[in-house]
């Protein structure tokens, strides 16, 4: 361009250092040797009953499900475990303690749930698989229904409403994507929100937004749970660019996850391979949001260099981080602009 055009300056900003100098400093003489020892994880399950032929009453489904879901637990890995199964754990003079403040929790629950249902649901049966008998006692009788909640007959459809679709709704996006000022403005301002990394996942973690499960279900085994735990957080980022705190993250529905994430693999593999710095630069245009795209790649490779080794993704894995930036972006503007 000529004359028409002067260097005036440039910046490179290291987010991850942004990130790490945000975080409270501690004094690890202060910390329990056990929270060290085993540092807290986030666990997630799925669960899918089989289609019924037949018509299916909202309680019989439920009940169903939790049925499944206490049998698959006798064989989960439980970390308050030590990371052992509740079968291995009743056979564990040290842990067995652990196992039954568990099962009373469980108990707990499930009588909680005949009160509110006026159901005869009991756990003896897990009690009597784990040989647990000193916590084995009669049910209660059968009881009317009990609400433990003061919840109105109009409100009784959506009791277990996702939290997060009770919020408004965040602010509409403009007709044209982000300019790069805005992507890092958007960026910016969410960091400001929170004092350390962790906290945007917690907040969207509490109001029961599904993205994280959906995406382990998504992409499987490709990406390693240590490697999910890493990037679950810069995807909260990423929702919370689009919806602020106090509103409404956009809900992204598992097949429009599902397909989008099959369409980008068979995408890649069209690609020639003599010119893929030049296909990549038009994949990343091709995005909703390319500019917010670019923030999340530089994002994730700083705090990639910056992990520790045991901590690091596989470099063989970043490609798929990508991807999955990249579709969950373009979810997010769509079902925002859809008014999901």
């Amino acid at each position: 361009m000529g004359n028409w055009v002067r260097f005036a300056g440039e910046r490179k900003d290291d987010l991850g250092a942004r990130i790490r100098n945000q975080s409270p400093r501690w004094d690890e003489a202060l910390v329990p040797p056990a929270l060290l020892r085993d540092p807290v994880r986030i666990v997630t399950a799925v669960s899918r009953l089989p289609a019924s032929k037949e018509p299916i009453s909202k309680g019989k489904f439920m009940e169903d499900y939790l049925r499944q879901r206490d049998i698959e637990f006798l064989d989960e890995n439980v970390p308050a475990l030590n990371g052992r199964t509740p079968r291995q754990a009743a056979s564990d003079s040290a842990l067995r303690p652990d196992l039954i403040r568990l099962m009373k929790e469980r108990i707990r629950d499930c009588d909680t749930r005949n009160l509110e249902t006026a159901g005869a649901n009991d756990l003896n049966w897990m009690l009597r698989e784990l040989g647990l008998n000193e916590i084995l006692f009669d049910p209660p009788p059968l009881r009317p229904r009990f609400k433990l909640a003061s919840i109105g007959p109009e409100d009784e459809e959506f009791e277990e409403q996702p939290e997060f679709l009770d919020f408004p709704a965040p602010p509409p996006l403009p007709d044209q994507p982000w300019t790069q000022p805005e992507a890092m403005a958007r960026f910016q301002e969410v960091m400001a929100s929170f004092s350390s990394l962790s906290e945007p996942l917690d907040y969207l973690l509490e109001m029961d937004y599904p993205l994280f499960d959906d995406l382990r279900e998504v992409v499987g085994d490709a990406v390693l749970e240590r490697e999910y735990q890493f990037l679950d957080p810069i995807m909260a980022l990423l929702v919370l660019c689009f919806a602020p705190c106090g509103t409404n993250p956009p809900e992204i529905y598992f097949d429009d996850l599902n397909g989008s994430f099959l369409r980008e693999l068979q995408s890649l593999e069209g690609w020639p391979r003599t010119a893929v710095e030049r296909q990549f630069a038009e994949w990343v245009s091709q995005c909703a949001q390319p500019e917010l795209l670019t923030v999340f790649f530089n994002l994730t490779n700083g705090l990639t260099e910056e992990a520790p080794a045991k901590l690091r993704p596989r470099t063989n894995v970043r490609l798929t981080f990508f991807i999955i930036l990249r579709i969950v972006i373009n979810e997010l503007d769509r079902a925002l602009r859809e008014g999901s």
